[in-house]
């Protein structure tokens, strides 16, 4: 990016040339010369320079490095930064895949309620503002900051802090902290809305906007001067008329300076400041100083609106966000579905003067709802986060990057993303990428509100796998989606097939089988497949099944990861209420009088379960045998064995076994009935007193026997 600043008139031009330094034209990257040209009123311009890809190959050190060189300037004087150096980073070597989790910002690091701001220090130190009332278990009011670690810095933020959520932060280069929510106070001092921060979190008392706004304030943004540009619901500042928009000196007084007339008829919800100090806002509002300007408009250093910004009819709905391209082009994000009458995702690119880039994106494109934060890396490369869960027609849970076309990036890969909005991003120098909102986990791990990712770019089609080794459904689900993730790079279509395996749960009694492909465009990360599940109303062990995942020469290069095949466990979740056996035996006499009997249930225990016994007559006869019986029992959750007892009658009569019949009926609860009839079977204990007599008329012994054995 070659930048002009100090002056904006005639056009003026400068060549541009490639030096080696430990990287090495040809190996490491492409040389390059030619000469850039801007015109009157362009004030950036870019080239692009070919890195080379050693495809998979760790160099001996992690960076290697080339000048730029500026020359032969021509109507204009060499800047600040005639040469720059270009890091290139071995992405084998640091071996961190684009779009993964930085394992190295503590994983534990994060408040306990939503992060609205972020900022990062010269000295890589974060600033995260929000709601929260602790950061990392400790208490700080809602502004922290955190090592790059993400150790909490225990020397900032340690008194009261502000009241009230914070919304918006900006860093100022002498590292006090400008600060705007829906906070009345920062610590004992009245500060409404609006204030700023020492470097150690203190308040800085030499900054008294005096009343403040009377409503709150979304968005700040700071001029080259030190002004304070203050975005948000107000109406007036200190007392003095400034309704929605405003600039403070740098002690926090109103720059009268500044004067934006009837300013804007809604709130202001992002500001973006040019290098020429012109302010764009962005959000609610339709007229800017009584002009047609439709959630988005540019006004001058002064308060005027520019009326050589003009975006046509502007936005549908309410505009987020707001970022600034090298080149001086304009990316605004929010919840609209057209910008200038052309169908436009949540998302548009402006050119200098507020038209609508038509190059980029197309009425098929965009984010599936809203955009909260908009992010440019150093080489034009787009990352937006908000809301949606899809965008460019491809899976991404509110977080993408976009080429600098609009066309998703296949180079990096964020997995299942956020699951909960993304209100604030920014990329560190080192390339990672910082997000807050309202998650609490992302890519499938535990992340409070606050993440950090790696960026750069990784190539190839990727490989693809199961999100998991396991799935757990309940067998009353209907159907179980199962997600197959594509991990690395997502360059190019790609294939897999999918198929279920019988394991102890049987297809057509348990599931239903399925196989199939599924097909990954490319930046395409999630697909999933439904495997219907057989819901049989018995009672019986938790079964399982296997997926597996299998590729061919026609899949697109992709290659299965490390959970090419997953158990789904069905968890049976039918019960059933029967008696313990379908048949009794009890003695007559029984001790007690009675017989229990046992009424049990299986499988699920979670409900309440109702049902009615009762007794009937066989052999055996109520009131003579044994007394009816009949009543209700009830089960618990979590209880598994109810009883009752059928009282028996000892009649003192002999006579054979006798049987009744015992039943079940009127179930409550959803389950089914297991053994609903049970028989009885009675055995007598009574006998007659019996008679006496010689087993035989008469007996014979010889006389020698000694004697006889006679039997009765």
């Amino acid at each position: 990016i070659v930048v002009r600043r100090g002056g904006m008139g005639g056009t003026v031009s400068a060549d541009y040339s490639t030096t080696d330094s430990s990287a090495v034209a040809g190996t490491h990257y492409v040389a390059a010369a030619g000469t850039v040209t801007l015109g009157p009123g362009v004030i950036a311009t870019n080239f692009q320079i070919t890195i080379l890809d050693d495809l998979g190959l760790t160099n001996a050190v992690p960076s290697v490095e080339f000048e730029l060189n500026l020359g032969n300037f021509v109507n204009a004087s060499p800047g600040a930064f005639p040469g720059a150096s270009v890091h290139i980073f071995d992405d084998e070597t640091f071996a961190e895949p684009a779009g993964s989790l930085d394992t190295t910002f503590n994983p534990d690091a994060g408040p306990e309620d939503r992060v609205n701001a972020l900022a990062i220090e010269p000295d890589g130190q974060l600033l995260a503002a929000g709601n929260f009332r602790t950061m990392n278990r400790v208490f700080r009011s809602r502004i922290a900051r955190l090592e790059a670690d993400g150790a909490l810095d225990g020397d900032f933020g340690n008194s009261a802090g502000p009241n009230g959520p914070l919304n918006a932060i900006a860093l100022q280069p002498d590292g006090r902290i400008v600060i705007g929510g829906m906070f009345s106070q920062v610590g004992a001092t009245n500060r409404s809305h609006i204030a700023r921060l020492l470097p150690d979190g203190t308040l800085d008392a030499t900054f008294n906007p005096g009343a403040g706004a009377d409503n709150p304030v979304f968005a700040l943004g700071l001029l080259s001067d030190g002004g304070v540009v203050v975005g948000g619901s107000f109406a007036s500042i200190n007392g003095i008329s400034r309704p929605g928009i405003a600039v403070l000196n740098p002690n926090g007084t109103v720059r009268t300076s500044f004067d934006p007339g009837v300013g804007v008829n809604g709130d202001v919800l992002a500001i973006a400041v040019q290098p020429d100090d012109r302010i764009l806002i962005g959000g609610t509002f339709t007229t800017v100083r009584g002009a047609d300007r439709a959630r988005v408009a540019r006004l001058w250093p002064d308060g005027r609106l520019d009326e050589d910004f003009n975006p046509g009819s502007g936005a549908n709905d309410d505009v987020m966000a707001l970022a600034l391209q090298p080149d001086g082009r304009i990316l605004v994000g929010g919840s609209f579905t057209q910008f200038d009458g052309q169908i436009r995702g949540r998302l548009a690119r402006l050119e200098h003067d507020g038209s609508l880039d038509t190059d980029f994106l197309s009425a098929s494109d965009g984010a599936d709802a809203q955009v909260n934060a908009l992010a440019v890396q150093f080489d034009g490369k787009i990352l937006v986060a908000g809301e949606f869960t899809s965008f460019n027609e491809v899976a991404r849970n509110r977080l993408t990057r976009l080429n600098e076309d609009g066309t998703t990036d296949p180079t990096i890969n964020f997995g299942s993303g956020a699951n909960d909005a993304i209100l604030a991003m920014i990329v560190q120098p080192d390339r990672k990428i910082v997000i807050g909102g309202r998650f609490t986990a992302v890519d499938g791990q535990p992340r409070r509100y606050l993440a950090r990712l790696h960026g750069g770019s990784i190539s190839g089609a990727g490989f693809l796998q199961f999100s998991a080794p396991y799935y757990e459904v309940p067998e009353s689900g209907g159907v179980l989606e199962v997600e197959v993730r594509r991990r690395g790079g997502t360059t190019g279509a790609v294939s897999v097939d999918y198929a279920s395996v019988a394991g102890s749960a049987v297809a057509g009694d348990d599931f239903t089988a399925v196989a199939g492909t599924l097909v990954f465009a490319e930046g395409e990360v999630v697909k999933t497949f439904d495997l219907p599940l057989v819901n049989d109303g018995v009672g019986e062990p938790d079964e399982t099944l296997t997926v597996t995942l299998s590729t061919n020469l026609a899949s697109g290069g992709a290659t299965l990861g490390e959970i090419p095949n997953a158990t789904v466990i069905i968890l049976n979740d039918d019960s059933s209420v029967g008696f313990s056996a379908a048949s009794y035996t009890v003695s007559e006499g029984v001790p007690g009088g009675n017989l229990t009997v046992a009424v049990v249930r299986s499988g699920a225990t979670g409900e309440v379960v109702r049902v009615n016994y009762f007794s009937t007559n066989g052999t055996a006869r109520a009131g003579a045998d044994y007394t009816a019986v009949s009543g209700l029992l009830t089960f618990a959750p979590g209880q598994t064995t109810q009883t009752f007892n059928v009282p028996i009658l000892n009649d003192a009569l002999i006579e054979p076994s006798e049987g009744f019949s015992l039943g079940l009926t009127n179930l409550v609860g959803g389950i089914a009935l297991g053994i609903s009839n049970a028989t009885v079977t009675i055995v007598d204990n009574d006998f007659e007193p019996g008679h006496l007599s010689f087993g035989a008329t008469s007996y014979s012994v010889a006389e020698g026997a000694g004697s006889v054995t006679v039997t009765v």
